[in-house]
């Protein structure tokens, strides 16, 4: 899945719809479960900045769909602290 960043990207309406956010995470959750992988890695880039606090939500709602049987990470810029919030996200 490709998401785009910025004010009109993808990751911003899926960020910002319930219902989006629901399918993309129970598509991640899905996948891990049909192919056996062992967990997946969340690369989500030019996140932006009101959208800070919804990416949190998003990935402590995939970290709970997960309950701790698949590995969860991500890839995040560390020269972006306005965007992201690498101590929440760290969690």
């Amino acid at each position: 899945m490709h998401v785009d960043g910025g004010p009109d990207g993808d990751l911003h309406q899926m960020l910002n719809n319930s219902a989006a956010r629901a399918k993309l995470l129970d598509n991640i959750y899905s996948n891990l479960v049909e192919n056996k992988f062992a967990g997946v890695n969340i690369d989500l880039e030019q996140l932006p900045r009101g959208d800070r606090d919804k990416m949190i939500a998003f990935m402590q709602e995939l970290r709970s769909k997960l309950d701790g049987v698949y590995l969860l990470t991500e890839d995040v810029p560390t020269d972006d602290g306005a965007s992201y919030d690498l101590t929440r996200l760290g969690e």
